[in-house]
């Protein structure tokens, strides 16, 4: 009476055990020269089709798994239908949510000390986190001008938009000073009481604008 053979033996060889992963990736294994193909797992589950040719290895989208840590063994075969399992690699899954796309524009007036200011804003943010607009502010009681460069930073909660960026600012068109760092927060308060804020870190420390007073002539509308 014959005895029966041993079982395929296998091992994985990629990702290394207590790795982070993020995207996709390749699972790769070595088996025993008797194994006719090469079934990885996912937490129990199988992970794509058995590979039947060396070298052995599937393609794992981490993004469909949650964040945490998972485990990954493989199975191989011989022709006879006897299996070996490896031992499991254990990785943690740590993707990035996407940006959620926003568009946040915005034009009218402001009461300041002695008169009236006066803004404008369009700020786009796609799905890849890339930001692009401006914004403008001028203060027709004093003839302070302010145009941003850069727009680096929008963070909306609700009907709440913060921005910030950097530009530059002439006086009674005078020369041009800056960059300087500013932040704008503005809110779009159906159906109304839309709010804008501006905050300059020149040296005068320029501010204007409320988030809590409304202000007195145009709009902020956020589109999504």
């Amino acid at each position: 009476m014959n005895a029966d053979p041993p079982p395929p033996t296998v091992s994985i060889t990629s990702p290394a055990n207590g790795s982070s992963v993020t995207g996709t990736i390749t699972v790769s294994a070595t088996a025993s020269s008797n194994a006719a193909g090469v079934q990885f797992q996912l937490d129990g589950a199988n992970l794509g089709t058995e590979d039947t040719a060396s070298p052995y290895s599937a393609s794992w989208n981490t993004t469909t798994a949650s964040n945490g840590v998972h485990t990954l063994p493989a199975i191989a075969r011989d022709g006879a239908g006897n299996r070996g399992t490896s031992s499991p690699v254990t990785v943690t899954v740590s993707n990035t949510a996407p940006a959620t796309a926003a568009k946040w524009t915005g034009a009218g007036k402001i009461a300041v000390s002695g008169g009236s200011a006066y803004f404008g804003l369009k700020v786009i943010r796609d799905t890849t986190g890339s930001l692009k607009g401006r914004v403008s502010f001028r203060n027709a009681a004093n003839g302070f001008s302010f145009y941003s460069s850069n727009i680096l930073t929008l963070s909306v909660t609700g009907n709440q938009a913060v921005l910030t960026g950097t530009g530059s600012e002439s006086v009674n068109g005078g020369p041009w000073s800056g960059p300087f760092n500013f932040t704008v927060t503005v809110q779009d308060v159906e159906p109304s009481g839309d709010t804008f804020k501006i905050d300059i870190s020149d040296p005068s420390g320029t501010t204007a604008g409320s988030t809590t007073t409304p202000i007195i002539g145009g709009s902020i509308e956020q589109y999504y």
